[in-house]
């Protein structure tokens, strides 16, 4: 498990962005699609995380 933790929705421009900057970086992600997960996007809505794209 790593330290981060991507919330992404497939079409997600800034999402694609941020997980090739990390890729690049050789940083450690987890990465949870919130389209396919609906506790996700209600916990990362509710946590006030940004949704973009």
């Amino acid at each position: 498990m790593a330290d981060i933790t991507i919330y992404t929705k497939p079409t997600c421009p800034y999402c694609a962005a941020a997980k090739a900057d990390m890729n690049s970086r050789g940083v450690a992600y987890d990465e949870i699609d919130v389209l396919a997960n609906d506790a996700a996007l209600a916990s990362a809505q509710g946590n006030n995380h940004c949704l973009t794209g």
